[in-house]
């Protein structure tokens, strides 16, 4: 038996990287001769994984794969191997993997797999497909007598009858909903007893609770919801009013310190809650989601989301600029503490309301993402120039 082990400091990029394999490996092949190969295909030398310090980008990863199995293609014949998934840490550590098996299964055609948002959407909107809306109304099935839950409720007593959420959504629909995707049973096995209460009818919008416990002193999600019919001329889109993701039993740590506004770490749930709510514009055939941001880092939560005004994207982009270098909390504590200078005015700035929206319809998504919001963006963005300061 043999090994041959290549020792590289922290930090490699893809030229290194690269650059090594292609030098060592065809060498190892040429002098062992193996009859089949076992290629453990790792992602954690990955620049976005969370515990390795390689630097590699995913086109590196990609050809770094690519290579290996052209080693074992070299010759007179082809080589069986057998591809091991190995490390890799991170939410987004399976997408390398993804790429490599599509280019294998297309002919070299590499298909870019989903990031987690639109993942966890799919998987969702699979779940929803098998929930009849009934279910969540509350509403008669087709075919039945045409009893529905408040028709059974003991209504003699005086009990005022069920109001729904955005107008479709009974309790028990807004349970079962969360219950089926999942979002209950994480809770549960991180120690919770989730109970899920709702208050409807406020002009200001219905709200949606989930505590932690049975007496309900541990208050893990709160939402505020209307349905938005004027902030973009002839969409429908449903405003988060308030959104608040908390673990009141966690504490925050010197490698996870407290945003502006937390006061506890989060839930770690925002992708889920979002695909949810995605969920309800389907049901409600509505065009998107829509909030105002309180803060800088609440701007930055998922790739899909547009401002609904080009000039907001502009302004937005001159702040990612100047901050460009710093964590996310040390970005958003630098907006928040005025370190972030308006070149114009020589004045902090101060953040103010930018509607956000994610697209659910390919109206909405032309609006925000097409040629005369690209270029009107482009127009603003000559006007805004920030500095930070120490």
């Amino acid at each position: 038996m043999a090994a041959t082990d290549v020792e590289l400091p922290g930090d490699v990029d893809d030229e290194t990287y690269l650059r090594t394999l292609r030098e060592r490996l065809p060498p190892v092949f040429a002098a062992f001769r193996p009859e089949m190969v076992f290629y453990l295909a790792g992602s954690d030398p990955a620049a976005d994984d969370r515990i390795g310090n390689w630097k590699v980008s995913a086109a590196g990863m990609l050809e770094r794969d690519l290579f290996v199995m052209s080693c074992a293609s070299s010759g007179t014949r082809k080589l069986p191997v057998v591809i091991v998934l190995a490390g890799g840490y991170g939410r987004n550590a399976w997408r390398y993997n993804a790429r490599f098996f599509s280019s294998l299964l297309n002919w070299g055609k590499t298909i870019e797999p989903p990031d987690f948002e639109e993942s966890t959407l799919l998987r969702y909107r699979r779940v929803a497909r098998e929930i009849a809306s009934h279910e969540l109304t509350g509403d008669a099935p087709a075919g039945d007598w045409g009893l529905t839950a408040d028709d059974i409720a003991p209504v003699m007593s005086g009990v005022r009858r069920t109001h729904r959420l955005l107008g479709f959504y009974s309790r028990q629909g807004l349970e079962l909903a969360m219950e089926r995707a999942g979002v209950l049973d994480r809770l549960r096995n991180r120690g919770f007893e989730p109970t899920a209460e709702m208050e409807v009818g406020n002009p200001a919008g219905d709200t949606v609770r989930v505590y932690g416990d049975r007496l309900r002193k541990e208050l893990l999600i709160e939402a505020r919801l209307r349905i938005d019919r004027h902030e973009i001329p002839g969409a429908a889109l449903l405003r988060i009013e308030w959104l608040l993701l908390q673990n009141p039993r966690e504490s925050f740590t010197p490698a996870r310190p407290p945003l502006p506004g937390q006061r506890h770490p989060g839930l770690g749930m925002l992708s889920d809650i979002i695909a949810l709510l995605v969920l309800a514009c389907d049901r409600l055939q509505l065009d998107g989601l829509l909030f105002v941001p309180s803060h800088f880092h609440t701007a930055t939560q998922g790739r899909n989301l547009r401002f609904a005004d080009p000039a907001d994207a502009a302004l937005y982009a001159a702040l990612a600029e100047a901050t460009r270098g710093l964590s996310l909390a040390e970005a958003s504590r630098a907006v928040a503490e005025g370190r972030v200078i308006d070149e114009r005015t020589g004045r902090p700035f101060e953040w103010k309301p930018m509607p956000l929206v994610l697209p659910v319809t390919d109206r909405l998504r032309e609006k925000v993402t097409g040629e005369e919001y690209e270029r009107r963006m482009a127009e603003d963005a000559a006007g805004y120039a920030f500095a930070l300061t120490p």
